[in-house]
């Protein structure tokens, strides 16, 4: 038996003034910081880094779009990756602040 449930596709995100300039830097800023991370690189990358990067050339477009002509539906990578850092910050404060609190 095959089960197939769909799921109800996220509400789309108040459009408010400066929304679109920070998407569009949003947008450009992760593609382009990953060519910059294969560009620096102290290894020889080869094919493969230049691949890599020009499917971040053309993620980038496709992101910038969606950011210009949708912004309604553009979702900024920096608040989704950015709560998880900030989570892994915060355990590693606490698990520093556990350690120097049992080493007394």
């Amino acid at each position: 038996m095959w089960v197939v449930i769909q799921r109800q596709p996220k509400p789309d995100a108040s459009v408010w003034p400066g929304r679109t300039a920070l998407a569009a830097i949003d947008a450009l800023a992760w593609p382009l910081a990953w060519c910059w991370v294969i560009t620096t690189a102290s290894v020889n990358i080869g094919i493969t880094g230049r691949l890599f990067m020009a499917v971040c050339l053309v993620a980038a477009g496709s992101r910038l779009r969606r950011a210009l002509m949708h912004n309604h539906r553009y979702t900024f990578t920096t608040w989704r990756w950015g709560r998880w850092l900030g989570l892994l910050l915060t355990l590693g404060l606490a698990l520093k602040l556990v350690v120097w609190l049992m080493g007394r």
